[in-house]
């Protein structure tokens, strides 16, 4: 707690976070919006580092945005930590209700027990002289996210680079037209290949390009294959990332993380994570019996 909130009168809440960017809250968690669904909930865990927003789908893909403690510039959270859902839309459009770069948003919650079904985040945006006060409706958190066990499994594979390098190819992407996207790894170098019924495309990325920050590969040659339509929702954080690293383990799962271009790298970041569409890697060899 800062000295400034010790001179405040003592109230029930048992967050308050205070942030002078909210249009950087809303360019953040713009990237979750990928779920096809018109009410689109999300997860929000509050902590000692921050906010953390998961959004899931299909049990295969998974979406975070971390809102960390450097976005704030108060943060006073009285207990260990919150958890609860709550409605991702409503709470962005809240929070950058008024579009101006001097509004300061305010997020606070009551002390109440989970079983009181009229929990709420309560949203004060000020700009000047012009005020809004919304709150939202939360909800117990029920559902039980796929743990993807990412850090808990060897690395195998790993691509970081230049976010400019890899835009185009993401956006070409259509889930209709070409229904997976391949990561082909070897140690000096990574390809990713986009096929449809009448057309291949193959990006080359060696690891002496000035873009490519680092590539390593576990094994002479290793390939992964996961959904477009995965893939394809990485669209929004690559337009808007300077730099990106995925990373493939040992269970062929990818680890997507993008460092956002107009937020400082301790304020805010993203995270995806994709299942294979097979259970594991594979070979180049096994790749070619299986096609």
């Amino acid at each position: 707690m800062s000295l400034l909130d010790q001179e405040l009168e003592p109230t029930n809440d048992v967050f308050v976070a205070r942030c002078d960017t909210p249009g950087n809250m809303h360019y953040v968690l713009k990237a979750l919006e990928f779920k096809e669904k018109p009410k689109l909930f999300c997860t929000v865990n509050v902590s000692a580092e921050g906010m953390k927003f998961i959004v899931e789908s299909h049990k295969n893909f998974q979406g975070i945005a971390y809102l960390c403690r450097g976005m704030f510039s108060e943060w006073d959270l009285q207990v260990p930590q919150i958890e609860f859902r709550i409605g991702l839309v409503d709470f962005m459009e809240s929070v950058n209700c008024i579009k101006a770069k001097t509004a300061t948003v305010t997020l606070s919650m009551k002390d109440e027990k989970k079983d009181v079904k009229d929990r709420r985040l309560y949203i004060h945006v000020v700009d000047r002289k012009v005020k809004a006060d919304i709150s939202l409706p939360v909800y117990n958190p029920n559902t039980e996210f796929v743990d993807f066990m990412f850090h808990e499994v060897e690395v195998r594979a790993k691509l970081m680079l230049e976010a400019k390098t890899i835009k185009k190819i993401f956006q070409e992407i259509d889930p209709k037209e070409n229904p997976c996207v391949t990561f082909t790894f070897n140690p000096d170098e990574c390809f990713i290949t986009i096929n449809s019924d009448t057309l291949k495309s193959t990006a080359r990325f060696p690891k002496f390009s000035a873009e490519v920050l680092d590539i390593f590969c576990d094994g002479d040659s290793l390939a992964f294959d996961y959904k477009s339509m995965f893939i394809k929702r990485f669209k929004y954080a690559t337009n808007n990332s300077s730099k990106i690293s995925l990373t493939m383990n040992d269970n062929g799962v990818l680890s997507a993380q993008f460092m956002l271009a107009k937020v400082e790298a301790c304020a805010a970041c993203l995270e995806f994570y994709a299942s294979s569409l097979f259970s594991h890697f594979i070979t180049i060899n096994e790749k070619c019996s299986l096609d």
